[in-house]
């Protein structure tokens, strides 16, 4: 492009090829905040799940963490994210949805492994094989934290350079 062309283009009002658009004034994404504490307590308690810090015993240390970065955090972010219009965001921070499938293969991974963190959770706290589920259900955890730091991750990146650089591969 000349340079020209360029000066025509910026004045039409519109960017050029290598400028990142001005953001509008408004609300961030919320995404990124409520995902990383979301992951983050479930990263920690997952850990002490698994056998790290002590087990069980170390449960305490993580709650304060679960109160505040993983409860309040992530429920402000569900509240901004209906700000947003964002129903999906807002009901994932604030609940739980089936609605990740129609989402991104990235999101899906966190509510698969976070169900599978659920459900080997319960049967050893039901006494179904507890030292062997126990710890499964640990590192399940961790690899539902780690999804979700790569979904934070992912949105800041993009949200920072004006377009998607990490994948999260779209479902719909």
């Amino acid at each position: 492009m000349s340079a020209g062309s360029v000066s025509e283009h910026l004045r039409a009002g519109a960017p050029a090829a290598d400028q990142v658009p001005a953001r509008m004034p408004g609300i961030a994404d919320p995404v990124p905040v409520g995902i990383a504490g979301f992951a983050m307590t479930t990263f920690i308690l997952s850990c002490i799940n698994g056998g790290f810090f002590g087990g069980i015993a170390a449960t305490p240390m993580v709650l304060g963490l679960a109160i505040f970065y993983g409860g309040l955090v992530q429920l402000l972010a569900g509240l901004w994210a209906f700000r947003r219009g964002e129903t999906f965001v807002a009901v994932a921070f604030c609940s739980m949805t089936i609605a990740a499938l129609r989402t991104n293969a990235a999101v899906l991974c966190v509510f698969v492994t976070l169900t599978a963190t659920y459900l080997l959770l319960t049967l050893a706290n039901l006494g179904v094989a507890t030292s062997s589920l126990l710890p499964i259900g640990g590192y399940v955890g961790i690899t539902c934290g780690v999804a979700a730091w790569y979904v934070a991750f992912a949105h800041v990146t993009s949200a920072s350079s004006g377009r998607e650089l990490i994948p999260t591969w779209r479902l719909t």
